[in-house]
Parts: structure tokens; C-alpha cells; sequence
């Protein structure tokens, strides 16, 4: 099964396993890592094992988070609220375009951030020798 949600008969399968594993706080601790931007997959196999795979996901919306530009940037959203701090923005060349909602929500556009990638990717890298000893 692959859905970008959960259905409810995998939360219900999920519950079904947790509670016979003795650890039915892990649903909430997995609902809450991974929010509604998730992809589950469960396989039952014949010798009756489960292996449940859960992914991060982009949800693909114009207005994206710091998890949407986590996944995108294949790092972790502590790295993305990092760039986006007045030092990061200050010294960078090439500073991430995000805005906030009400002061707090951190939020990025993703045209912008489509443009922002772009120039960076055709931005020549500077690569510095190795500087020998005289």
C-alpha cells in the first residue's frame, strides 16, 4: 500500500501490530514526526511478517515548510531553520527565500525556491588548490 496519507485501515493495521507489540504511543510519536507529509508502506509477507516503511514527503503546495524544503534539500529541518537565521541570510551569497506568518510560521514559495536552486546549480564552483608547503 503507498498513499501520501494514511488510510484508515492502515492506522488501523499500524494500531492492530503496535498493540500486540506492546508500544501503542509509537502511532502517535510517528503521527507526530512526520505530520500529514508522509508515505507509508506496509507488506505482509507469507510467513506472516509485516515490514512498515514510513518516508518523508513533500506535499507539493506553492506555499511549502521547513519539512517540504527539508525533503527537497534531502537534509533535516533543523539545517533549514538554520539557513534561514539573520547570520546564515547575512553572509550567504545566495540566501534561501522564505517568509513567516504572523511572525512565526516559517514558509517558502516554491517558485522562488525553484529560482533559488536554479541559481545556484549554474553558479560556477570555486574550487581552491591544495596549498603546498615551501
Amino acid at each position: 500500500m503507498s498513499n501520501t496519507k494514511m488510510t484508515a485501515t492502515e492506522r488501523q493495521t499500524l494500531a492492530k501490530l503496535m498493540k500486540k507489540a506492546g508500544d501503542d504511543g509509537l502511532i502517535k510519536v510517528i503521527r507526530k514526526e512526520y505530520d500529514r507529509q508522509i508515505q507509508t508502506k506496509i507488506y505482509d509477507a507469507a510467513n506472516h511478517t509485516v515490514r512498515v516503511l514510513f518516508e518523508s514527503k513533500d506535499e507539493g503546495n506553492d506555499v511549502m515548510t521547513a519539512r517540504d524544503i527539508a525533503v527537497l534539500l534531502q537534509t533535516d529541518i533543523l539545517a533549514v531553520r538554520e539557513m534561514t537565521k539573520s547570520k546564515a541570510q547575512k553572509s550567504s551569497e545566495h540566501p534561501i527565500p522564505f517568509f513567516k506568518i504572523n511572525g512565526k510560521m516559517l514558509r517558502f514559495s516554491r517558485p522562488l525556491i525553484k529560482a533559488w536552486l536554479e541559481e545556484l546549480a549554474n553558479e560556477k564552483p570555486v574550487f581552491e588548490g591544495k596549498k603546498r608547503r615551501k
